[in-house]
């Protein structure tokens, strides 16, 4: 008897669970759903030679941990670690040649435990592949790269600086327009012409602290990065070096800002505010042209003991400028371009103060025989 009540139990029990599993959908959604999940890709295999444990850097080695690292992806990754001779040098760059011989085919390259000979990158590295060049991580020795070296890298994505890196030559990382993101470290003194321009998808930037040089058209093109406070150190921002940030709308220079050639910032067409109130250190001379294509200036900010010398045209339209400080410090400003319809503000002189004195005004910033009209000071305020 107890045996048939217990066989019962389970049958019924057994029915039980049938029937929900038919009732419920979420079970057999869940199993369509991992059905329908993508598969997971296959991340890239290191790549790795040693140097310092004996292999080689040979086109025989390289080869076979390519063809052993193979991924669905269709990318491939090589890190080489320890001191690298010329000869290893010419052997890398005949290997990757050879066998990147499409830019569909994507490399990692990974050098940063690497030393190449003189701490130089020369003209000749990378020479034939580097259109295939995805991600590149430089030897942090590295303290020059030469003039046209690294040169026309369509698509190059990730790029990580030495950490020692000076110099940057003229026409480096000439054509880099799939970077997102670009920072430098705090080494480079000088960035030569044409070098990292074309940066049409950058999102990011971090200039470095030391820098002091810009060349021409170099940072040229970066099209969304929308503010930028430039290095403590630069003095000398040579033409179009900023020109086409398109959705740049505040500039702050720095201490010891010195020359802003023409057209360096041309066709910075949504640029709003520039900020001279830290340029005091050093002379500064603006070049005619040097905000070309600007569609109107809303705040120019100058600090009283600066030097500024700003050519005719350059600030045409501007709607207000603001002088911060007070009477006592102003050493030497001269500004040029239509000031019609402008206003200039003292936000530091009090009112009732002696320098509320529209006779001490009336001619300042202006050329010979042009004057501010008294409602266009105004004092103890800013905007």
């Amino acid at each position: 008897m107890k045996h048939k009540i217990l066989t019962a139990i389970f049958l019924i029990l057994l029915i039980v669970s049938c029937k929900n599993n038919t009732m419920d959908p979420s079970s057999s959604n869940n199993d369509n759903d991992n059905n329908n999940k993508p598969p997971i890709e296959n991340p890239i295999k290191s790549t790795v030679i040693n140097i310092t444990l004996g292999e080689k850097v040979d086109s025989e080695t390289i080869n076979t941990k390519l063809d052993n690292s193979f991924n669905e992806t269709g990318k491939y990754e090589i890190e080489i670690i320890g001191d690298m001779t010329d000869t290893d040098l010419k052997a890398l760059n005949s290997a990757l040649k050879a066998k990147f011989t499409s830019p569909s085919i994507k490399l990692s390259l990974k050098l940063k435990e690497a030393n190449i000979p003189n701490n130089t990158i020369t003209s000749s590295f990378g020479e034939g592949y580097l259109s295939s060049i995805e991600k590149l991580i430089l030897p942090d020795s590295v303290s020059m790269i030469e003039n046209d070296s690294l040169s026309l890298l369509p698509n190059l994505t990730e790029l990580e600086l030495p950490e020692n890196l000076i110099i940057v030559g003229n026409n480096v990382f000439k054509d880099i327009s799939k970077l997102t993101s670009l920072n430098m470290k705090n080494q480079i003194l000088e960035i030569g012409d044409n070098s990292f321009c074309q940066l049409s998808s950058l999102t990011s930037i971090n200039i470095s602290d030391s820098l002091k040089i810009i060349g021409r058209y170099s940072l040229s093109g970066a099209k969304n990065i929308k503010t930028i406070t430039l290095p403590y150190y630069l003095s000398y921002i040579k033409e179009y070096a900023f020109s086409d940030w398109t959705s740049l709308t505040e500039v702050i220079f720095n201490e010891n800002t010195a020359i802003i050639e023409s057209y360096a910032f041309n066709n910075c067409t949504s640029l709003k505010i520039i900020n001279f109130e830290k340029a005091s250190a050093l002379f500064t001379y603006v070049f005619v042209n040097a905000f070309s294509g600007i569609n109107g200036l809303d705040k120019l900010y100058i600090h009283s003991s600066a030097q500024v010398k700003i050519d005719d045209n350059v600030f045409n339209n501007v709607k207000n400028i603001i002088i911060k400080g007070n009477r006592n410090d102003f050493v030497s400003l001269t500004i040029g371009g239509d000031l019609s319809s402008s206003k200039i503000y003292f936000p530091d002189i009090r009112n009732g103060s002696t320098y509320q004195n529209y006779e001490l005004w009336k001619g300042f910033l202006r050329k010979s025989g042009e004057l501010w009209r008294e409602d266009q000071i105004l004092y103890n305020q800013t905007i």
